[in-house]
């Protein structure tokens, strides 16, 4: 995990540990997962 996911995880840690797990998840996610940005492409 990166510095990038590491910061934005720690917005959320007033969030239950299956909502963090699942952004985290998310963030890991397609061709730019684990560099925080958007894992998606159009």
């Amino acid at each position: 995990m990166n510095k990038r996911i590491k910061e934005i995880l720690s917005r959320y840690k007033s969030k239950n540990l299956g909502t963090i797990k699942n952004l985290y998840n998310i963030l890991m996610h397609g061709k730019l997962g684990g560099t925080g940005g958007p894992g998606f492409s159009q």
